[in-house]
């Protein structure tokens, strides 16, 4: 673990994976509460929406994680 914190970009990857696979895993199951709970609509998974919304989502997360990272 301390190799990781060590390292920067080792740092950004392990975080950005993370990241993205909470986000894959989280992402569509709130929207499809919303969706069918909440509004009451039909639930339709699309990649746009589920798919490349959290990979943004992890990206720019690790970003910010990376940058705001005490040395």
């Amino acid at each position: 673990m301390k190799k990781i914190n060590d390292n920067k970009v080792l740092f950004f990857f392990v975080q950005f994976i993370s990241n993205t696979i909470f986000a894959l895993i989280i992402w569509p199951l709130l929207s499809m509460f919303f969706k069918v709970v909440i509004y009451k609509e039909e639930f339709v998974y699309s990649v746009t929406d589920h798919i490349i919304s959290p990979v943004f989502y992890g990206m720019f997360l690790a970003i910010f994680s990376t940058i705001m990272k005490p040395s």
